[in-house]
């Protein structure tokens, strides 16, 4: 067997060695970045619920002719229903009318939204782009930034379809949200959102929603969601 000599081994020992410092260096100066990011982000922990006297009326979309022959003309079986109440989904823009309960968890690459009605939203702040095919969800794919201590949000890609009031409006694929959250003091957010969609309205649907933090709060629980309702529902539209 060839031995190496003993000034390649020594030589390869320390190429390793300043290879394994060079990886620790970034490491230690990537969670260094991150915490500096995360001590500028505002802290929105705990659990919030929307305070309906602080909220604008609710505003009623303006919808473009061709869009609402179509709906008049045609409706699939799951659109005759209300979703929330039927299948127990909510979906958006609905989430940011509902009375529910949520948290958010704001991190520097995402703010994480959780309702207690089983629903979710990721809001990436990492920089990303929305993808060139994107995959369809009730709450759509939500990317960010960040403007000051305010949180900007655009969301595409929410299932058409869902029911975005009680009176059975819905949006077409194209629809877009734009969001933006911002804390008022220590215990209250804003949020003001405008809906576009070139098929289905045929001007923005705006409104505004405030929501304060619930005190001595640390557990969301998550509902069963309209149970009664969707047992209802589900055996009257089966006769």
């Amino acid at each position: 067997m060839r031995l190496l000599p003993a000034t390649y081994l020594t030589n390869a020992i320390l190429g390793c060695m300043t290879l394994f410092a060079l990886s620790v260096a970034q490491a230690d100066n990537h969670a260094a970045t991150r915490m500096a990011i995360f001590a500028k982000l505002p802290n929105w922990t705990g659990e919030w619920e929307s305070v309906a006297s602080n909220n604008t009326a609710a505003a009623e979309p303006s919808f473009t002719a061709a869009w609402t022959a179509k709906r008049n003309s045609k409706k699939s079986a799951s659109e005759l229903v209300d979703n929330a109440q039927s299948r127990c989904v909510w979906g958006m823009p609905r989430l940011l009318k509902g009375t529910h309960l949520f948290e958010v968890i704001v991190m520097p690459e995402q703010t994480f939204f959780s309702y207690n009605v089983n629903e979710f939203r990721h809001v990436w702040t990492d920089g990303r782009k929305h993808p060139l095919h994107t995959t369809v969800t009730n709450t759509g794919h939500s990317i960010g930034h960040w403007e000051g201590l305010t949180l900007v949000i655009d969301t595409i890609a929410m299932q058409s379809g869902l029911w975005i009031n009680p009176k059975g409006a819905t949006l077409s694929p194209k629809a877009s949200i734009h969001e933006r959250w911002s804390q008022t003091d220590n215990d209250h957010l804003k949020v003001d959102v405008t809906i576009q969609d070139p098929i289905a309205l045929s001007k923005p649907l705006v409104f505004s929603r405030r929501y304060q933090r619930i005190a001595d709060s640390n557990t969301l629980i998550q509902q069963e969601c309209f149970e009664q309702q969707h047992e209802g529902v589900t055996k009257g539209s089966s006769g």
